[in-house]
């Protein structure tokens, strides 16, 4: 981010109307950070957890054992959200994690994602899917076929990430098929 303070909120805005579009919309704005990027993140996810509805990701033993390095689901509820103003002030530009649109009901969300977590690659073995790594969603979203986009995408109508370099904003929206990409330049 720019040391402009002007650029910086400008941007800020850019993104607020991104995550949020209408009032009226019917899809819910989440962020699905991860903790394993910066050690202060789940302490402070924690301080939130007073005042935000946040899930993590994994459940049982798993949460437990990993729950310092686990993703964690947050509902947004606008662009005055202090969780949003945190990743951009604190975050931004440095793949904490993706924003999502979609159901209301933050379980069905949590359900859906939890099945993404695992990835069969070639040679039939099973591997930890790091979707919420914006590097990785990135590439992925760019190159998936109808049925990965179809698997992937579920009850989502978009998914929303940083650029590698923090200056854009990337939308991938699932449509007939194909995965439409959308990208909102941040900062010049």
């Amino acid at each position: 981010m720019p040391d402009d303070v002007t650029a910086n909120e400008a941007a800020r805005e850019l993104l607020g109307y991104a995550l949020f579009p209408t009032e009226n919309s019917p899809a819910t704005t989440y962020l699905l950070v991860d903790a394993a990027r910066d050690s202060a993140i789940y302490s402070r996810l924690r301080d939130f957890a007073a005042t935000e509805e946040i899930v993590p990701l994994y459940q049982g033993d798993a949460a437990e054992e990993m729950a310092a390095v686990a993703p964690y689901l947050v509902r947004l509820e606008g662009v005055g959200s202090p969780v949003l103003s945190w990743l951009w002030y604190e975050g931004w530009g440095r793949a904490w994690g993706i924003f999502l649109r979609g159901p209301t009901e933050i379980e069905s969300v949590r359900g859906h994602l939890r099945r993404l977590t695992n990835a069969r690659v070639e040679g039939g073995d099973v591997v930890l899917f790091r979707f919420y790594d914006p590097r990785v969603a990135s590439v992925f979203l760019s190159t998936c076929d109808a049925e990965q986009a179809s698997t992937f995408f579920g009850p989502l109508e978009s998914v929303l990430m940083e650029s590698a370099d923090g200056t854009t904003l990337e939308e991938f929206t699932p449509a007939d098929g194909e995965v439409l990409i959308f990208r909102s330049a941040l900062f010049d």
